[in-house]
Order: C-alpha cells, then sequence, then structure tokens
C-alpha cells in the first residue's frame, strides 16, 4: 500500500516516526546516564586510609618464660611524630575492667610497671614510625587493646599475656 491509496495520508507523516523513536533513544540514554551517576557516586573509589597502624605482640621482657608486657609497634604513620595528646590507649584485663593504658605506657619494659616512663598526654614525649611503647600486662589471659590516633581506631587487637605484672 502506497500513500497515494489511503485517502487521509500525507507524505510528511512519515517523519514522525522517526522522530518519536530518536527521542525514545536520547530519553533512555539521559536515563541511564543518571542512573549510573547516581549508582556510582555509593561508591567513590577512595579508601580513606588510618592515620597510622600500629602492631601488638605480647613480649617477655624478664626472660621468664611468660608474656608479661605488650609490644606496641607503630608500622605506618601518615604525620608522625605523635604527640601522646593524640593518641588514646585503652587496655581491657581479662576480667573485663578497662582503664586508660596511657598512663602505662614504657619506653623500656622491665620485670615491672615500676620503672616505666610516663607517656600520657602532657609528658612532651613523642612517638614515631618504628619506635614501640609497652603497656603492662594486668592479669594472665586475653587482653583487648583499643588504640585510636586523632580519634580513628587504628588498632583493636586482643594480645595473650601469660603474667600480670
Amino acid at each position: 500500500m502506497r500513500h497515494r491509496d489511503l485517502p487521509h495520508a500525507k507524505a510528511d507523516e512519515a517523519v514522525s516516526p522517526i522522530i518519536a523513536v530518536i527521542l525514545m533513544v536520547a530519553i533512555a540514554v539521559v536515563l541511564a546516564a543518571t542512573v549510573y551517576v547516581w549508582v556510582s557516586g555509593y561508591d567513590t573509589g577512595e579508601r580513606e586510609m588510618p592515620e597510622a597502624s600500629i602492631a601488638a605482640k605480647g613480649l617477655d621482657a624478664t626472660s621468664a618464660g611468660a608474656e608479661d608486657w605488650i609490644r606496641l609497634t607503630i608500622t605506618r604513620a601518615e604525620s608522625a611524630p605523635y604527640d601522646f595528646s593524640v593518641v588514646d590507649l585503652t587496655l581491657i584485663a581479662p576480667n573485663g575492667e578497662q582503664f586508660d593504658a596511657s598512663t602505662h605506657l614504657c619506653l623500656d619494659p622491665v620485670g615491672d610497671a615500676s620503672g616505666c616512663v610516663n607517656l600520657a598526654p602532657g609528658s612532651g614525649e613523642t612517638w614515631d614510625h618504628g619506635e614501640t611503647a609497652f603497656v603492662p600486662c594486668q592479669d594472665r589471659g586475653t587482653h583487648t587493646l583499643l588504640v585510636t590516633v586523632r580519634n580513628t581506631v587504628v588498632l583493636d587487637p586482643t594480645v595473650r599475656c601469660d603474667a600480670g605484672a
């Protein structure tokens, strides 16, 4: 059937289906792009790295065959050295008692905590990449240590101690 055979058909009516298809494709592309941008906004691809990384391990400072200290070593630091005013250490003993370990930090472990240098905030001491500090174990068993640097948790491990300080 040709246009001449239809009584109401005009020669320019064939253009409107083409325009309709082009408009539908354009709308579909715009909607797909909008959904893509909206969904990709949830994952920027950037992962915020913690300010620092700290390793913790039990240490036998008395050579008695039992871990009686917890050794903390900064393994990665963005803006070190850290003044201890930006470092918070919380130790949870096996009995569940929680205390501020910042006041029990030592630069050099000894048989008991009596020889510790207080590295609490305001002491003027700093902690740099590769440096080690020590916390005395509080009792036999598993201790949980929570370390934050500039309000970001950088360490939340459990450490086994075989002897209390």
